[in-house]
């Protein structure tokens, strides 16, 4: 099962750079449009600004899938390690629930919005909502498996509330950038 989620997590960093790599063409391609022959594609825009929403959301799931979401790990890592271990799962409990909700209120703009179409693009408008609905079950299955290894799996939770420290809280003799 784990080999399946790495392949899916895979691909949606592949799907990430597509998308990149459109929005910057379709803007670029746009403004140099507007600069030197003062016209431009008039969907252009609205589709970059698609993309965008899709990136952003599927950027949350990969930040998920590597432990890499902003965090305050300061409070957990002073308590005894069950403490840390209830603490760590009623945070995971927590953002089950905000994902659930999530992709109820998700799910239900995607249903209002079933036939409506895009401006400019003529595009689904469903498309746009319903990458809410995508994120919240991939994020879901996530924060499973992370409470499955928290409960489970020994020594795994040190690596699950790991933070990757700030370069405010590195020492002041620490050398930086080659300076000494």
């Amino acid at each position: 099962m784990n080999n399946a989620l790495n392949k899916l997590f895979k691909s949606f960093e592949v799907l990430m750079f597509l998308m990149l790599l459109g929005m910057v063409a379709l803007v670029f391609m746009n403004v140099i449009l507007r600069y030197f022959f003062n016209s431009g594609i008039t969907w252009s825009e609205e589709l970059a600004r698609y993309l965008f929403i899709w990136l952003i959301f599927i950027g949350a799931i990969g930040a998920m899938r590597d432990n890499v979401h902003l965090g305050v790990d300061t409070g957990i890592k002073r308590l005894k390690p069950k403490a840390q271990k209830v603490v760590y799962l009623l945070g995971q409990v927590l953002i089950l629930v905000i994902m659930i909700m999530l992709a109820q209120g998700s799910f239900d703009l995607t249903m209002i919005n079933l036939n409506a179409k895009a401006s400019a693009t003529n595009l689904p408008l469903w498309c746009v909502y319903g990458i809410g609905v995508v994120t919240s079950i991939c994020i879901s299955i996530n924060v499973v498996v992370n409470m499955y290894k928290a409960l489970f799996v020994e020594g795994s939770l040190e690596s699950l509330i790991q933070l990757e420290e700030s370069e405010e809280d590195l020492p002041a003799n620490h050398e930086r950038d080659g300076e000494k």
